[in-house]
């Protein structure tokens, strides 16, 4: 075996992580899909597994969704939890090889369809599920749900994903596992613990391996789907078999596709239950399905004969002892090539399954090319010249003549310290230097990677095995143990020891870039002694504002910045302290005094005409007018459509009443609603 052919890829697909993750928090059985606005249209990107039975895939509007499913419930698609839940499918992945990446779950190059092929997949997906509907309602055997499936879920989804140009709501891993599988007992063992670990984890998956990305990639999702009784295949087009209509020039030129005789050795079942074992001796499971069948005159499971015996006359049965039933094992979305056979294992999957645009697939139907066994026989040249030289590519990289590696994702060292103790400590003096040890270690890693942090988890592990731990946060990023060591006092008071601690662990659970400061000259010093004057400004109030936050919690502090705005109420911002800077000296000065404080505008009754009224009740009590100055008109912004402001213009009066009460009181003139006479605050 050349070192070429060595590696061993496998790849792993979730075809509905985007729903299946919602599903795992939500306990409302209902069918629902993860929904987007497209183009102004909510447009389904990854219906659940019920949807999905029902004809719906994505590319659909919700509303022809809905019309074909009335109960169907729309959770909106959040991109960033999805992307951190990617991320966290990434590192998983590295408790089974070091070399895992993420990948694109469709095929590129899905540009130009237009919404046209979104349509057409989206109507193929219906008519699937019509299939699989009938089929249930008919009951009728394996090969027929196999066919069903077969019009049906992944090649659509993936059609219509593409065609409609939408965001993906699978996901996708390609991992090499070359030197690693004997680690956990071979490959199939290996993938099936994969498969069991998700499956506990509410994700559906399927895996495929081979000796390349390209054919791991299609393996995944057309061949690993038949071991688990889910059919798949290309996205609507003629297959190969319909040369037989074309003009006699075309069928002398290309030959036509016989699964039966491309069967040639033993079934899948030695793969193991629900693992279907793909290459030079057994037929893909598209084929495989097929051939059993057309031998066999019925839908058997995983029965294909050996080489030699597929002609041999009919014998008798012998009579066999009855056996106790066995039950039949849970089948798996698996599918495995041996060593050293891309091109065997890859000869009956369709086209589609080399990562080619659905455009080139449906082009090479329709000229009798449906699977990648009818592409080897070709001419590279002619296939370039023809369909582009992403074809050639595509189908050098699924035999193992063209290189892609896999680059994993670089992985950052935890930005954490920890310290076990030989023997259980429960004073607080002791308890506060190992943290102290931990905190000089944890200061030294943010350090070397050029951070500060923002926010800490001080932990602890109890000596009966249980544990505890407190975040506090920090004003500014910092990398400073005596400034984190003040923060932490208080956390580490609320620390129980319990019987004694034997492991403490500090971790910087966000940090941010920290650059390197020079030793402060003169003039830096005097500068930084001049902001601790300024309020809320110097290294000194970040740190009050931390130390204080490690008691009442850092969204508690509160700041106001000036904001663009002339009316009474908009004319400050109020936001968090921790994470803003102080507001610039200048503060914006109104026109006119404004009281300290505003209420809500409460109405006041006239009981003597005036401007303003002579007399009036306010929060029951009569009120006479002593003193008053104005008006000062305040007009809405005729821009935004305020419900406060809806009753129009204001005229605004400072007035003194005879008990020596001064308010801001105001005449709404009217608009949209009602006007009338409001206080809006006291004056100083």
């Amino acid at each position: 075996m050349s070192p070429a052919r060595a590696r061993r890829i496998l790849s792993l697909w979730l075809p509905r992580f985007a729903a299946d993750r919602l599903a795992r928090r939500d306990p409302d059985p209902t069918p629902f899909a993860v929904t987007a606005e497209i183009r102004g249209v909510p447009t389904l990107l990854c219906p659940d597994a019920q949807a999905a039975a029902e004809g719906l895939a994505p590319g659909m509007s919700l509303g022809d969704a809905r019309a074909i499913l009335p109960g169907l419930r729309s959770l909106p698609w959040r991109p960033d939890e999805e992307a951190r839940a990617r991320a966290g499918l990434l590192r998983w992945a590295g408790r089974w090889t070091p070399w895992a990446a993420l990948e694109a779950g469709a095929p590129p190059g899905g540009r130009g369809m237009g919404a046209g092929g979104g349509r057409r997949a989206a109507e193929a997906a219906q008519a699937a599920g019509r299939a699989r509907r009938a089929g249930r309602r008919a009951g009728g055997g394996a090969a027929a749900r196999v066919a069903a499936g077969a019009s049906g879920a992944s090649g659509a989804e993936a059609a219509g994903r593409e065609a409609a140009q939408i965001p993906s709501g699978d996901a996708a891993l390609a991992l090499d596992i070359s030197g690693c599988a004997h680690l956990f007992g071979g490959e199939e063992r290996m993938a099936r613990r994969m498969l069991e670990t998700l499956e506990g984890m509410g994700l559906s998956a399927r895996i495929g391996i081979a000796d390349t990305r390209g054919a791991a990639w299609g393996l995944a999702r057309y061949a690993a789907g038949a071991a688990a009784g889910e059919g798949i295949r290309a996205p609507s087009g003629r297959s190969g078999d319909d040369v037989a209509a074309d003009a006699h020039a075309t069928r002398s030129r290309t030959p036509r596709r016989n699964p039966l005789a491309r069967a040639g050795g033993g079934g899948g079942g030695a793969g193991g239950a629900g693992a279907a074992r793909i290459g030079a001796g057994a037929p893909a499971p598209g084929a495989q399905a097929r051939g059993a069948e057309a031998r066999r005159g019925g839908a058997g499971g995983d029965v294909s004969a050996p080489a030699g015996l597929a002609e041999a006359p009919a014998r008798p049965p012998r009579p066999a002892a009855p056996a106790a039933p066995v039950p039949a094992p849970r089948p798996l979305a698996l599918a495995i090539a041996p060593p050293d056979a891309p091109r065997a294992a890859l000869a009956a999957l369709p086209v589609a399954a080399l990562r080619i645009p659905p455009d080139t697939a449906q082009a090479l139907a329709r000229l009798g090319l449906g699977c990648i066994g009818d592409l080897s026989s070709m001419s590279r040249a002619a296939l370039a010249r023809r369909f582009g030289a992403d074809l050639v590519l595509r189908l050098d990289q699924a035999m193992g003549l063209a290189p892609e590696p896999i680059s994993p994702a670089p992985q950052r060292a935890p930005l954490s310290a920890r310290l076990t103790l030989p023997d259980p400590i429960g004073l607080a003096p002791d308890i506060a230097a190992a943290f102290e040890r931990v905190t000089q270690a944890l200061c030294a890693r943010l350090e070397a990677q050029g951070m500060g942090a923002r926010r800490l988890r001080a932990a602890i592990r109890r000596a009966d095995g249980g544990g505890q731990w407190e975040e506090v946060g920090l004003a500014r990023p910092s990398r400073d143990p005596a400034v984190i060591g003040r923060i932490l006092e208080r956390a580490l008071e609320r620390l129980d020891p319990g019987h004694g601690v034997d492991a403490v662990r500090l971790e910087a659970a966000l940090a941010e870039p920290l650059a390197a400061r020079q030793h402060a000259g003169h003039a830096a010093a005097a500068a930084e002694a001049a902001a601790r004057l300024d309020p809320g400004g110097g290294d000194g109030f970040a740190e009050l504002l931390g130390r204080i936050g490690a008691r009442i919690g850092l969204d508690r502090l509160t700041r106001f910045h000036a904001a663009e705005s002339h009316l009474p109420e908009k004319t400050a911002l109020v936001v968090p302290a921790a994470w803003s800077e102080p507001q610039p000296p200048g503060w914006p000065a109104p026109p006119a005094p404004r009281p300290p404080l505003l209420w809500r505008p409460e109405p006041a009754a006239v009981l003597a005409p005036g401007r303003p009224p002579a007399v009036f009740r306010w929060r029951r009590a009569d009120h006479v007018c002593a003193f008053a100055e104005g008006p000062e008109r305040i007009a809405p912004e005729w821009w935004l459509d305020d419900p406060e402001w809806r009753s129009g213009p204001r005229d605004y009066w400072r007035v003194e009443t005879a008990e020596g009460r001064r308010l801001w009181l105001f005449e709404a003139l009217g608009g949209e609603m009602a006007g009338g006479w409001f206080v809006h605050g006291p004056l100083a």
